[in-house]
């Protein structure tokens, strides 16, 4: 069995996407709400059903992989260091706005590791429970890297690629 090289694996699989992209075309995956495949089948058939809702759940795991296989394939557009803005965070120098869902790489520097990595992740959200939406609400919400929680987020060293939104509302 042949090893590939790191740089042959990673091509191989940013190649993935067409194939995913033309698999949930055929099922007419829709990400809209909980995500729904539309195939014919019998609904008063219970192991129909039940092959339907497995297969929801695998066609809405594989959305995900192909959003994360599309960003990947992007060149690297810019790197900085988070703030708290108004409507998120941004990147001073850029000028680009972060929201919760963006998706983003965020420098990580494990102990298990011996050199710092770039994780990808997404901004994520937790708004802060029983206050009103006041400014002291707004100081008390959560945000936080997804799968990347002990990273604060205040000041992260970030990078992104692809589109993203900027704080004078134009997406590039």
């Amino acid at each position: 069995m042949r090893i590939l090289s790191l740089r042959e694996a990673f091509k191989e699989t940013l190649g993935f996407p067409k194939a995913l992209t033309q698999l949930l075309d055929d099922v007419h995956y829709n990400q809209e709400g909980e995500g729904s495949c539309n195939v014919h089948l019998n609904e008063k058939n219970t192991e129909q059903v039940s092959k339907l809702e497995f297969m929801c759940n695998v066609m809405e795991k594989l959305a995900e992989l192909e959003e994360v296989l599309i960003y990947m394939s992007q060149p690297v557009k810019g790197t900085g260091r988070l703030k708290k803005c108004e409507n998120g965070f941004c990147e001073p120098d850029s000028k680009c706005l972060f929201v919760p869902g963006s998706r983003l790489e965020v420098l990580v520097t494990d102990k298990e590791q011996l050199v710092p990595f770039w994780g990808m992740t997404k901004l994520c959200y937790e708004p802060a429970e029983g206050l009103l939406m006041t400014q002291e609400a707004k100081d008390e919400d959560i945000y936080y890297f997804d799968g990347y929680e002990d990273v604060p987020v205040e000041g992260a060293t970030i990078r992104y690629r692809g589109y993203q939104f900027y704080l004078d509302h134009t997406y590039r």
